[in-house]
């Protein structure tokens, strides 16, 4: 949206469409600036013409004979009571909001009033007609600029004209001779397209001040809806957080107490089938793997609003033991192996409950994707002064479509058999990017699929 400055009176769109709000506050601003140049005026106008009525009574009064540079005082009294009367109105009618009819009325009325001025000046004997008409044009060169101020250009130009036209019939009239009357025609005629350009030139500049104005309002309006929009959203997350926070609390209580009562029910039984020992060991695997996803989702928001990990030295290869030892058999389970590799991966300064947390979740989606004869691989490599942290398996590799979206967070339902509960692997991004390093899906020689993390050790030492 812009104004055109070379004819200010119209508010366009530099392509043409629909009337927007834009749109319609330029056209508002543009009537606000021309009202309120038209009020000051129509101001102007009124005392300027209750003084000359003044000086055309007290010289009425005083030299009843008397004659001006212009009119005799009774003609003037007259012209001058009638252009009042109508600037009385005009002004009364802008007060009271009527605008642009009265704009004409009253510029019309000021070319009026100097059209029968001059002319009965010009009827009188004896005059000086080249003074008269000078005069004249002088007056019409002040009315012309106010004329600029107040009406829009396609008025304006052919009160212009007919103000052009008058002044030649004037200085013919006044007897002036070719010469005389080319100069003084190019000369009005020069002032009144400076007056119609600078005019309206000083209108929109008033307009575009006014629409700077209107966007810096704007503008720290709508900070101050993104600063009450941000505590709005802080607050719900705080909220939202704390929520969480007591239905996880709450949720870990009757787990504990199903698993609890599962073991019961697996010591009282006197002679447990085998289907029944399975029924309860996989029972107790999903409250186990349920308060997992329960923790995961507390931890997930954690991590996404700012925790940072407690750093600390870890020795490596006993993580990886242990590692083994709680997930081996949920790998074997599945049918696979369980690799360990940690040879030489001494101490790393991590956080250790985020870091067992990424690597459980690796395994576990591991677990859900190999089959019988397949192999899993848990390995933490050292890379200088970055370490690298890795589950790999030969399952079936992951589908191309998948691998873009594998990090990111409430997958649709296509993908989530690749995700653990749509949260684990972007767990495990938010737990790698806490540590200052990333975790990625790569392509390693001999596996079909490889977790990769790699955290920058800090204070690693040799084992």
């Amino acid at each position: 949206m812009r104004v055109e400055l070379d004819d200010p009176m119209a508010a366009t769109l530099s392509h043409p469409a629909p009337a927007s709000d834009e749109t319609a506050y330029v056209r508002q601003a543009l009537s606000e600036v021309r009202a309120g140049n038209a009020l000051a005026i129509a101001g102007l106008r009124v005392a300027i013409r209750a003084l000359m009525v003044v000086a055309f009574s007290v010289t009425l009064l005083r030299y009843p004979t008397a004659v001006t540079i212009s009119v005799e005082p009774i003609i003037g009294l007259v012209v001058s009571l009638g252009h009042l009367a109508v600037g009385l109105l005009v002004l009364w009618s802008l007060r009271r909001g009527r605008s642009e009819p009265m704009v004409v009325i009253g510029a019309a009325s000021d070319f009026l009033s100097v059209a029968v001025g001059s002319w009965l000046a010009m009827s009188r004997p004896g005059v000086h007609a080249d003074l008269i008409a000078a005069y004249f044009m002088a007056v019409m060169q002040l009315l012309l600029l106010w004329s600029a101020l107040t009406l829009r250009r396609e008025l304006l130009v052919p009160l212009a004209a007919v103000a052009l036209a008058f002044e030649a019939v004037l200085v013919w009239r006044a007897g002036l001779g070719p010469t005389d009357v080319a100069a003084i025609l190019g000369l009005l005629g020069v002032f009144s397209v400076a007056v119609v350009v600078a005019g309206t030139r000083q209108v929109a500049l008033a307009v575009r001040a006014s629409l700077e104005a209107r966007a810096g309002g704007l503008s720290r309006r709508h900070a101050q809806e993104l600063r009450a929009a941000k505590e709005e959203l802080e607050a719900a997350r705080a909220r939202a957080e704390t929520l969480t926070a007591l239905i996880i609390h709450d949720l870990r209580n009757p787990l504990a107490a199903i698993s609890a009562n599962l073991d019961v029910a697996r010591i009282e039984v006197a002679a447990p089938s085998a289907v029944f020992l399975e029924s309860v060991e996989v029972a107790q695997a999903e409250c186990r793997r349920v308060a997992a996803m329960a923790g995961d989702l507390l931890l997930v928001a954690r991590l996404e609003d700012g925790l940072a990990p407690d750093l600390t030295a870890v020795a490596l290869a006993p993580l990886l033991d242990d590692l083994a030892r709680t997930m081996g058999p949920v790998v074997a389970r599945a049918g696979a192996t369980l690799q360990v590799r940690s040879d030489g991966a001494g101490t790393a300064v991590l956080d250790e409950a985020m870091v067992r947390r990424l690597l459980e979740n690796l395994l576990v989606n591991a677990a859900r994707h190999v089959g019988q004869g397949d192999r899993v691989e848990l390995a933490a490599e050292p890379m200088g002064a970055r370490l690298r942290l890795a589950v790999r398996n030969s399952g079936p590799p992951i589908p191309a479509e998948i691998r873009p979206h594998l990090f990111e967070k409430g997958l649709s339902h296509g993908r989530r058999e690749w995700h653990q509960s749509g949260l684990g692997l972007h767990l495990c991004a938010l737990v790698a990017g806490r540590h200052g390093g990333a975790i990625a899906l790569v392509d390693r020689p001999g596996w079909s699929v490889a977790f990769e993390a790699e955290l920058p050790v800090a204070g690693r030492v040799a084992a």
